[in-house]
């Protein structure tokens, strides 16, 4: 029989009618039979009837009045649920603002088929559009007295349903679906006359499989196949009859007749389909009548929505996926766009996200970060070469709550602000890596020396970008880091992280070349602005997070190949073709060479003497310990060729509030320094490698591997006393020995005859020996002056400092 009503709650009949109302309800009932049968000419009026007389000039003004009704109804693609998988296709999170899942009708049990046009229109492939013995028949029992009951088509019903889809608000909702008085009998008009375009249109299993997949079954799930799934646990194409039939039950008033909430009011009404199944011959009345006594048997799966279904962990990264994708116009156009393909497009994502390298980090995480601790530690690893993320973890417990509870994050310290992260921490050492790679890429071998002081006072000369001079006002060598300085080239300054030698080289290559390599190896500040060009650049003041700063490393494992992180392998739209523009966006930052380099400056900071010593991963690998002033945060940066992996250690709240040294973070107290992280980076790689054949970065070219020896003026002591001479060259940094054996010379017995080396040039703190003078050959000895050596002679320039 027909007599469907959607997903329209059906109004209660109040019961027998009487006094003056009865005649209204049948004059409108008769009103609304009238109008039909007047379609039901008009529709076979011309086919088969002749217009005669009055009666065929209505029927003609009424055809002409129906025809200019508008016929085609646009039919979009149903909104379905987009799913967020990791890299192997495990679930991490769906998204949806109806859970819906489109099946064709070959994937539909043919019981559950039978089911629904037994109970919502059991002439549904004998018809048209319109039922008029379903109508007539409906109009009757409603004037008799029984259930209003309605003369809707499972045609006519689809076109109600996609007019309910396409609403914008719940105003135009009820407009839809409104029934009662002139303009309930245009909608069915309108209805009808959309209904007779879809007949023509599309064959009647098309449109009982585009009926089934709109239709809401209650409780959040929309279409046969999300249905089945909610309810049982199962597939539409595996349903049985006894749960097609109450699948089917429920679409008359799904709410009603929720069997999770109503479960007697549910079986009553799947028996009723079972009965009516039975009546028209869809199954046997003994059939019906065994199916009638069983249970509902439900086997309910829940449907959560967004990353709140990902947890504690993989929660983090869930959300960087949605930001991502709500913040990349290769989505659409509007964050609006982007939004309703997130929760309507049916996209399968699969994400870049790996399963062990998580695993890796999230134990790593805890084995070394108490969730409870004031500080929160932060991870990601991002592949070389190709960008994508590969892990990202937090200490703390993911939560979409409100108001996080304690050793909880509602927002991911992993990433910038964009991606739905917070103001970041300084990165401290870190960013000498980027002075570093300009040094190199401007042609500074890695012998070229510096001679660095224990601190800096007013340092000029430096320009940024715009040629505005700065100047650096102190610097100082950390205590845990670095120590008084010396003369060291690139690998032993880096290794040491020594801080007024980075200022120094920053100096030398220039504040502008530094900030260039900044920008082109994706660095920004989490705020999403241009990291500042002050000379403190080298030194890591910036704001910044660890998705950016691991891509930037990763460019050097890449030979300078630098890839915007990502965390898409691929996506799919609801046709299974993928969506163009989400592979990975590289470009050339850095020449290979100058990015080997780099590595090659690296690889000893785990060696004895290095800020991250007795750390190692058992393999050759390159990084650098990042350490903040006054120990406000600590990092660790670090790499091989096959994963890059940065860890920060920070307050959320800001160092303000919790600065990282003396920090309880749960199994120790922290130190303060990069070397805080390094061992959460160790754990991860470790485990995240094993297995994984051991390689390296290539050598850096033979321009790059020459020495470039510092050289300072070297005095020339030739005939000066040798307790002066030595005296001088040691205040000048060098180290002076007198040779044992006199020589000839013309100058004074007893001074010095010469050196070597000579006068000049020379490296800072080098050996210089003195030949003392036994005066010329044959010549009498002279005398030594009375005043020596009570008084020493005056010491002048270039021997001694003015």
């Amino acid at each position: 029989m027909a007599g469907g009503h959607g997903t329209t709650v059906p109004v209660a009949y109040p019961g027998p009618v009487s006094g003056n109302f009865a005649p209204i309800h049948i004059l409108r009932n008769l009103a609304l039979l009238v109008v039909l049968s007047l379609v039901a000419g008009i529709l076979v009026a011309g086919i088969a009837l002749p217009a005669v007389g009055g009666a065929g000039l209505v029927g003609k003004a009424g055809a002409d009045s129906f025809e200019s009704l508008p016929s085609e109804l646009a039919t979009p693609p149903l909104p379905e649920r987009s799913r967020i998988l990791d890299r192997r296709g495990n679930e991490i999170a769906t998204y949806y603002r109806e859970y819906r899942v489109n099946v064709p009708l070959e994937k539909v049990a043919p019981i559950m088929r039978k089911a629904i046009v037994a109970i919502e229109d059991y002439r549904f492939y004998e018809h048209g559009s319109l039922d008029f013995k379903g109508t007539l028949r409906a109009l009757a029992r409603n004037q008799a007295g029984g259930s209003t009951q309605g003369g809707s088509t499972l045609t006519q019903q689809y076109v109600k349903q996609v007019q309910v889809e396409q609403a914008k608000s719940p105003d135009e909702v009820q407009k839809v679906t409104n029934r009662e008085g002139a303009e309930g009998y245009g909608r069915k008009l309108q209805e009808l006359r959309y209904a007779v375009t879809m007949e023509k249109k599309y064959s009647k299993d098309e449109i009982l499989e585009r009926y089934l997949n709109i239709i809401y079954f209650g409780d959040g799930a929309y279409g046969v196949e999300a249905a089945a799934q909610h309810y049982f646990s199962t597939s539409a194409s595996k349903l049985t009859l006894t749960q097609a039939s109450m699948l089917a039950g429920l679409v008359r008033s799904p709410y009603a007749y929720d069997p999770t909430k109503h479960a007697t009011t549910a079986k009553a009404r799947r028996n009723t389909v079972l009965q009516r199944m039975g009546e028209t011959g869809a199954i046997s009345m003994a059939e019906a009548a065994k199916a009638q006594k069983e249970y509902l048997e439900l086997k309910v799966t829940e449907f959560p929505n967004s990353c709140g279904q990902a947890g504690k962990y993989n929660g983090f990264f869930c959300e960087y996926v949605a930001q991502e994708i709500l913040g990349n116009p290769a989505f659409g156009k509007t964050r609006t766009d982007r939004y309703n393909l997130l929760v309507g497009g049916g996209l399968t994502i699969r994400t870049s996200l790996d399963p062990k390298v998580q695993r890796s980090a999230i134990k790593a995480m805890r084995n070394n970060v108490s969730k409870k601790s004031p500080i929160a530690g932060s991870l990601v690893t991002v592949q070389p070469g190709t960008g994508k993320v590969r892990a990202m973890v937090v200490s703390r417990d993911f939560t979409t709550a409100g108001k996080a509870k304690k050793g909880q994050l509602n927002f991911n310290t992993a990433v910038d602000r964009a991606h739905g992260g917070g103001n970041g921490a300084q990165f401290g050492s870190n960013a000498k890596a980027f002075t570093l790679a300009a040094a190199l890429q401007d042609g500074i071998p890695l012998g070229y020396e510096i001679n660095a002081p224990g601190s800096i006072h007013n340092l000029g000369g430096f320009k940024d970008c715009q040629g505005r001079p700065n100047f650096y006002p102190s610097v100082f060598n950390a205590d845990g880091e670095g120590g008084g300085g010396g003369v060291l080239d690139l690998p032993r300054g880096t290794m040491k992280s020594v801080n007024t030698f980075f200022v120094l080289l920053e100096h030398r290559v220039g504040l502008c070349k530094t900030w260039k390599m900044t920008r082109s190896l994706g660095m920004i500040r989490s705020d999403g602005t241009p990291m500042k060009q002050y000379p403190s650049l080298t030194l890591g003041s910036d704001e910044v997070d660890p998705l950016h700063v691991s891509a930037a490393y990763a460019a050097f494992a890449a030979k300078g190949k630098y890839c915007r992180p990502t965390p898409f392998e691929y996506v799919l739209d609801t046709n299974g073709k993928k969506l163009p523009g989400i592979g990975p966006e590289c470009k050339q930052a850095l020449s290979a060479g100058a990015a080997n380099a780099v590595a090659y400056a690296m690889k000893n900071v785990f060696s004895s003497g290095g800020t991250a010593a007795g750390l190692g991963i058992g393999r050759q690998a390159y990084g650098k310990t990042g350490t903040t002033n006054d120990g406000a945060a600590g990092w660790f940066t670090g790499y091989t060729p096959e994963l890059a992996t940065s860890v920060s250690l920070a307050s959320p709240k800001g160092a303000a509030a919790q600065r990282l040294r003396g920090a309880d973070l749960g199994p120790r107290t922290a130190s303060g320094f990069g070397k805080d992280a390094a061992p959460i980076w160790q754990q991860t790689m470790q485990r995240a490698l094993k297995g994984v054949e051991p390689s390296q970065v290539p050598m850096p070219p033979p321009n790059l591997m020459r020495s470039v020896h510092v050289q300072v003026e070297l005095p020339d002591v030739k005939g000066m006393p040798v307790a002066a001479a030595t005296d001088l060259l040691k205040k000048k940094g060098f180290e002076p020995v007198v040779d044992p054996t006199p020589v000839d010379s013309t100058e004074a017995k007893g001074t010095v005859a010469r050196t070597e080396p000579g006068g000049g040039q020379a490296r800072p703190g080098s050996k210089v020996t003195l030949f003392v003078s036994k005066g010329p050959p044959g010549a009498t000895p002279t005398a030594r002056p009375s005043t020596w050596p009570t008084k020493k002679p005056e010491c002048k320039p270039p021997w001694c400092r003015p």
